[in-house]
């Protein structure tokens, strides 16, 4: 997506402006290189790799990956083994980027683990364009590594479908925008309570601006109005920390050049995004 892909130094930005330097525990491992062309390595011929492998990595004869998700699911891949304790949090971009971060998470917890997902849209497509993996299908695709029900889904108002032709489809819960609002502390309890009922101690938080509504976050590629108030977005994600282990997240779609903001610190969309990170990362 257009300008997405200056949401992460947008957010660094906007965070060290209001929050100052990150905590020591947290380490900021640089952006994920991204030929602009592709998406993940299994979209592309052997022949393909090994071309923009040599211009990637001179020298190197290891096949290493060459596209930004297959990067990313190998350097979650690499945190992993040096460290199985680490936290991860991942800056977007859009929100294909929460790929790599279920593969992750599979891979750590198998399918002991819960996802709670910020959005306006499902992300629940089965392939876009005959695409596997991209932003309009990560959750779906997820859904093989979790069991049933453990994906929670908050802020929905823009589908293709109802909520009831989504639940005869797949085990998600849903909690659409018109659901929320007015009962954010009532909603609050009943995800941390269907969490717990389902056994769930490891959690993973993807946020996707547009859940947000557009009053609050317009700068993002499909802003949305009646959305999410950000005071309840950084309610639920500090009462669910404070039920369950939060090992990781994620702040996606964020895209501060539509703003027409020069100054990314300044733009109010990346400010957000950054206090959001700042609720993930925190101490409860």
């Amino acid at each position: 997506m257009k300008g997405a892909n200056f949401g992460p130094i947008g957010i660094r930005e906007a965070y060290l402006e209001q929050f100052g330097p990150f905590p020591k525990s947290l380490l900021d491992l640089g952006d994920i290189i991204c030929v602009p062309h592709f998406l993940h390595d299994e979209m592309l011929s052997d022949q393909q790799k090994q071309a923009t492998q040599k211009e990637l990595y001179p020298g190197q004869s290891e096949p290493l990956p060459v596209s930004p998700l297959s990067i990313a699911e190998a350097a979650l891949k690499a945190i992993f083994e040096l460290n199985p304790q680490a936290r991860i949090y991942l800056l977007g971009g859009d929100h294909s980027v929460s790929w790599p971060a279920m593969v992750y998470c599979h891979h750590r917890f198998q399918k002991e683990f819960g996802v709670l997902h910020f959005d306006a849209h499902t992300d629940l497509m089965t392939r876009r364009l005959g695409v596997d993996y991209c932003f309009a299908t990560w959750a779906y695709q997820s859904l093989r590594f979790l069991k049933p029900y453990h994906l929670v889904q908050v802020g929905i108002r823009s589908s293709s479908k109802t909520k009831a032709q989504w639940a005869e489809l797949h085990p998600v819960l849903q909690f659409w925008a018109h659901e929320v609002l007015g009962k954010e502390s009532e909603v609050i309890a009943q995800i941390c309570q269907h969490f717990s009922d389902r056994g769930v101690k490891h959690l993973y938080i993807s946020n996707d601006i547009d859940g947000t509504d557009s009053s609050e976050a317009s700068a993002t590629g499909t802003p949305e109005p009646r959305g999410l108030k950000s005071g309840f977005v950084k309610s639920l994600i500090s009462e669910v920390k404070k039920h369950f282990q939060v090992f990781g997240g994620d702040v996606v779609e964020v895209a501060p050049p539509l703003s027409g903001i020069r100054e990314f610190k300044a733009e109010p969309t990346c400010q957000l995004g950054a206090q959001y990170l700042n609720e993930l990362i925190r101490t409860p």
